[in-house]
């Protein structure tokens, strides 16, 4: 990514909360991707490894493409997708979102329900983890560093990502908050969200888009979605939860077949949840 390539992402981030980039993954990978994930996602409709039960076939995300247990009998798929998590291509823009080395935090699959679908509800990442509205009108106005990016890959034609830019610098308007938690949360699917911008991407593009800021997904039964999003985060604001709970990593071999370089990445997140994983 050159300097002036580098600059305007960065300026873009930071006014509007997202970062949009064609093409930014071959044709090739793509469609091998997409083989990849789609096995995994029949995989976890069969039986899901964390709960040993069904997926759910309208849930419409899917965490973890990379347990093990979805790759048995498929080393190659594991690699390319472990090799696009630590793709230079996409860690390049993450690390100039984040403004210093990223590191890995999970993978979800986003994938049409079956039968009952529907737009998705507008929402902040942040009332997830602090309820209390205070604390995030407080979190917003303290504009701190960046500490999370969320990369929306499309592996078919999508238009089913939606953001308000600039809502990652301040609270919400009235009509904002009237469609996200007014009415006891009653109109939070509405498609009047005002300046909300819906993104057309082709196999390749990438959304890269603050977690804070407005945003929503749509999921149509009659509309294939397919999205791999990657997350990262920087090591300051890595957090032992869920998300990063994938004590698969200490499996011994679990990174032999990528480059040095790649298993460097990937052993700073081994090095940073370690610990967590073996309490």
């Amino acid at each position: 990514m050159g300097i002036t390539q580098t600059f305007g992402c960065r300026a873009q981030w930071d006014e509007h909360g997202f970062v949009s980039v064609p093409g930014l993954v071959d044709s090739d990978q793509v469609s091998a991707l997409r083989q990849v994930c789609d096995a995994i996602l029949r995989k976890h409709l069969a039986n899901n490894p964390e709960t040993n039960e069904p997926g759910d076939p309208d849930g419409r995300a899917m965490r973890h493409l990379n347990h093990p247990a979805y790759h048995e009998g498929d080393p190659d798929g594991l690699r390319l997708l472990l090799d696009t998590i630590a793709d230079e291509r996409i860690l390049d823009l993450v690390n100039v979102i984040l403004g210093e080395r990223a590191l890995f935090r999970c993978t979800t699959y986003w994938y049409n329900p079956v039968s009952a679908g529907k737009d998705g509800h507008w929402h902040r990442d942040i009332q997830f983890v602090y309820p209390d509205e205070a604390d995030q009108r407080r979190i917003i106005s303290e504009a701190t560093p960046q500490e999370s990016v969320q990369i929306m890959l499309a592996l078919i034609e999508t238009e089913d990502n939606e953001f308000v830019p600039g809502t990652h610098l301040r609270w919400d308007s009235e009509e904002e908050y009237r469609i996200r938690l007014g009415d006891d949360q009653a109109n939070n699917r509405s498609d009047r969200m005002p300046g909300a911008v819906r993104f057309h991407q082709e196999p390749g593009d990438v959304i890269a888009f603050h977690p804070y800021g407005l945003h929503r997904g749509r999921y149509h039964v009659d509309k294939a979605r397919r999205t791999l999003m990657l997350s990262y985060s920087t090591e300051s604001a890595a957090t032992e939860d869920y998300f990063t709970d994938q004590p698969w990593f200490l499996m011994p071999g679990y990174l032999n077949a990528l480059e040095p370089d790649k298993q460097a990445f990937y052993r700073r997140f081994v090095d940073r949840y370690s610990s967590f994983w073996r309490r």
